[in-house]
């Protein structure tokens, strides 16, 4: 009974670790063409390692501000999702210590109605928010 267990893991650890080689394979073949230039990528077939390996590829996307400013983009990804980070948390402790410091009428219905607005799928939510922005002409591209 003992060695059919151990067979069966060392089958089970076999199973993920080539589940494991076949997921991260293309990421790793993608990492490495990024170092090929674009006629080697063209002409080469399938060549895991770059023979002449660049950089200007990073360069490009680094120092592009016209087309696609990468950077500007990352930089106003990182202060939005901060700036909600830092107010969810804000907001969120201040309404839990009143609401667990006070009582009032209603304390167990709004628990209940919060409760169970945070159950629901956090794509349904953009979706609502998407539309809800778009009736209010909420267009905030490029403001930062």
């Amino acid at each position: 009974m003992n060695k059919k267990k151990n067979y069966l893991t060392w089958l089970v650890f076999g199973v993920l670790l080539v589940l494991a080689i076949v997921w991260i394979m293309p990421i790793i073949w993608g990492f490495l063409t990024s170092f090929k230039s674009e006629i080697e990528v063209q002409t080469s077939g399938f060549n895991l390692l770059p023979i002449e390996w660049i950089i200007t590829n990073y360069k490009e996307v680094l120092l592009n501000t016209t087309s696609a400013p990468l950077v500007k983009w990352f930089t106003n990804s990182l202060f939005v999702s901060g700036m909600h980070a830092i107010l969810a948390v804000f907001i969120s402790s201040m309404a839990a210590y009143a609401y667990s410091r006070l009582n009032f009428k209603g304390k167990d219905v709004l628990f209940w109605f919060l409760l169970s607005t945070m159950m629901f799928p956090r794509k349904l939510m953009v979706q609502v928010i998407g539309k809800f922005s778009g009736k209010l002409s909420c267009h905030c591209a490029n403001q930062f």
